[in-house]
């Protein structure tokens, strides 16, 4: 399952916007170093690492480039959460799976004093297991009212239960308005991508926001599809 974890958290990257800033979170330095290597086939450039083994002038200039901008994501372990200040942040990936859920929230807590903006931290449950099932329930947040969204990965595909409820809920209310097969699929690749994105989690007015400045078609379909996914989220469907 370990192995999951890569292809998992690189899935996140590419859905999110491609200007996203993105740090993610791993335990152990063997499994960023592998990370590193991955994204940078995927972003040469534009991926930085940071850890306890790298020297101190090392850690400092990949914080810098990824504060600056040089750097969009920023791979790091146990070193980026003591007391430093954090850049602002689209989003954090936990990547890792050798804390216990508690210990992940008070870490992110004592990060997030030190962060000037994390908008969104994703965790990664990976497989079948009993391993911190609990996360994947509910729509929850962090200190400082941080969204989290918790991403079931199984076989490749990315699973939410409360995510899904709420699909089925647009899906229902548009079936019983229009019967339409493309329509549908349309629907359901939206709602896949907004999972991942996590713009569930955004407010109605935002995400109308968004729709007004879309300059396609696909563009105003996927904002279309995400304000229904929060109308159902409202209770408004």
């Amino acid at each position: 399952m370990a192995t999951e974890r890569r292809p998992a958290a690189i899935s996140i990257v590419k859905a999110l916007p491609a200007h996203s800033k993105i740090i993610l979170f791993c335990e152990r330095i063997q499994a960023a170093e592998r990370l590193h290597r991955d994204l940078l086939e995927c972003y040469p450039g534009a991926v930085g690492l940071y850890h306890s083994k790298m020297a101190d002038n090392a850690r400092r200039d990949m914080l810098e480039q990824y504060k600056y901008g040089s750097l969009r994501l920023l791979i790091c372990c146990k070193a980026l959460d003591e007391g430093l200040d954090i850049p602002s942040t689209d989003a954090g990936v936990i990547v890792s799976s050798g804390m216990s859920t508690r210990q992940r929230v008070q870490r992110l807590g004592r990060m997030l004093r030190h962060s000037k903006e994390i908008k969104r931290i994703y965790y990664l449950y990976i497989g079948e297991s009993s391993e911190d099932g609990e996360l994947v329930h509910g729509l929850g947040t962090l200190e400082n009212n941080v969204p989290i969204v918790s991403l079931k990965y199984i076989n490749g595909a990315f699973m939410h239960s409360e995510y899904e409820k709420l699909r089925g809920n647009v899906l229902k209310y548009i079936s019983r308005r229009r019967q339409d097969t493309k329509l549908s699929e349309v629907l359901n690749l939206n709602i896949d991508r907004a999972l991942l994105r996590g713009d569930f989690l955004l407010s109605e007015p935002v995400c109308r926001e968004n729709f007004l400045a879309s300059h396609t078609v696909a563009q105003r379909n996927y904002w279309t599809s995400v304000l229904y996914v929060i109308h159902a989220r409202l209770g408004k469907l």
